[in-house]
């Protein structure tokens, strides 16, 4: 008998509108540090004679947010399937909102030295271990949420909440950017992370009111739930782990975005507001494109859906630089469009069933936590390698470098058994076991 017929009720619709209002607040304050980095932190808090050095050592900051997320995987998936997902949701909510609203009141270089970058890359590594916990816990939350015939379409809601978060960053740069630069560079650059107290309200709010999902409800009620449930992915599930965090290269797609915005406004002398612009519609685009790609997914199949769309990354990044080199308006929007709201979008749309689908219930907010967060570094620190390649092979070497991320994706997904018809895991799950008990201490 199931926890539906005898339990708690599903929240399908509310765990979606969770996710993607939760995802949506914790990636506005993601992105719009990243565009931060793109176009003001080299000059307020990384200045140096050399263009170059700044912008590479800006974007360098980007990426130590994803330097420590593995580790705060493992804390947030161990408690994630200990205590709970919601308290788990609800605190990233809190921190991610609490150290971006930090950002927008920060000293700069000019006012107290060295400590200013300091102080910037710490708060830097607490919206790092947030994002660790989240994409995770709502990944998890909607999928056990849903109907077995809709999972695909109801967890998508969390990745396309990322979408709508990183438009509206990209929305609020675009008015810091139509500032006169001496008010841009001054106080208008600290807006859109004071806007973070919002965000923080909204997101408690809609976090606090959702239920756990039955099937993890029912089997913590019935004291089935692991005490250490990271050895068990680690001992039993860790060629999984390693295929998701694979999976997760392909992610360099989205952050290379970054790149370009720096790489456009910097090198070849395009608007910022060309660049955001851009930026903005491919992911609002995306927003409408993930849902069509993941009720596709809920008919054939998730397999296949972020095979084709890993497949179509990897070959389109080519032609995308080609067009963004141009430096036409026209080109680098469409470039744009291509890239992320048609190709990306597809494998972004159907990753949080993919992944979830691949873990039991028991142990599945610290598999999705750490298969997720293990390829993150590379993801994060893409935009400064990017940057680093342009030195030596021109953009060419850049879309290998990104090619060869969607390739190692490619092959862990094909690896990656298909579970797109299986019945969701429960508390059908066998019991713990007295060798469960002595090796793994459940």
């Amino acid at each position: 008998m199931t926890a539906s017929q005898t339990g708690p009720r599903r929240a399908p619709r509310q765990a979606a509108a969770a996710a993607f209002v939760g995802s949506a607040l914790e990636y506005y304050d993601f992105f719009i540090f990243a565009s931060a980095a793109a176009l003001v932190f080299p000059r307020l808090f990384f200045p140096s004679d050399n263009p170059f050095v700044s912008s590479l050592v800006a974007l360098a900051t980007f990426g130590v947010g994803y330097v420590v997320r593995p580790l705060a995987a493992l804390a947030f998936g161990h408690f994630g399937d200990r205590m709970g997902r919601k308290a788990m949701l609800v605190l990233t909510v809190i921190a991610m909102g609490a150290s971006t609203f930090l950002i927008g009141v920060l000293p700069t270089y000019e006012q107290i030295g060295v400590a200013a970058p300091v102080l910037l890359v710490l708060l830097r590594v607490v919206q790092g271990a947030s994002a660790a916990g989240e994409l995770p816990g709502a990944m998890a939350t909607s999928f056990e949420h849903a109907a077995d015939n809709r999972r695909a379409l109801n967890a998508s809601w969390t990745t396309s909440g990322v979408f709508a978060g990183a438009t509206l960053a990209s929305l609020v740069f675009l008015g810091v950017t139509a500032l006169p630069a001496d008010a841009r560079m001054s106080w208008g650059w600290r807006l859109p992370f004071l806007f973070s107290a919002v965000v923080v309200a909204i997101g408690f709010l809609v976090r606090r009111r959702l239920p756990e999902p039955p099937d993890f409800e029912e089997l913590r009620q019935a004291n089935q739930t692991h005490r250490v449930p990271l050895m068990v992915v680690i001992t039993r599930h860790w060629r999984t782990t390693l295929r998701v965090a694979g999976c997760t290269l392909a992610g360099t797609v989205l952050t290379l975005t970054i790149f370009v915005m720096s790489y456009s406004t910097r090198g070849l002398g395009v608007s910022a507001n060309v660049i955001l612009t851009a930026t903005l519609l491919s992911q609002a685009l995306a927003i409408g494109t993930q849902p069509l790609y993941a009720m596709l997914a809920d008919r054939i199949g998730v397999k296949p859906v972020y095979m084709g769309g890993v497949f179509a990354c990897g070959v389109l990044i080519f032609p995308y630089l080609d067009m963004i080199r141009t430096g036409s308006t026209v080109l680098i929007i469409l470039a744009n469009i291509l890239i992320i709201s048609v190709a990306f979008a597809a494998q972004n749309a159907v990753i949080p069933t993919f992944f979830s689908e691949a873990f039991d219930t028991r142990v599945r907010y610290s598999g999705l936590a750490l298969g997720n967060s293990l390829g993150l570094p590379v993801i994060g620190f893409a935009p400064a390698i990017a940057e680093s390649l342009t030195r030596t092979g021109g953009l060419a070497l850049v879309a290998v470098f990104v090619a060869a991320c969607c390739l190692t994706a490619l092959l862990c997904a094909f690896f990656q058994p298909a579970t797109v018809r299986r019945a969701r895991r429960t508390v059908a799950a066998p019991a713990v076991t007295a060798r469960d008990a002595d090796e793994l201490g459940v």
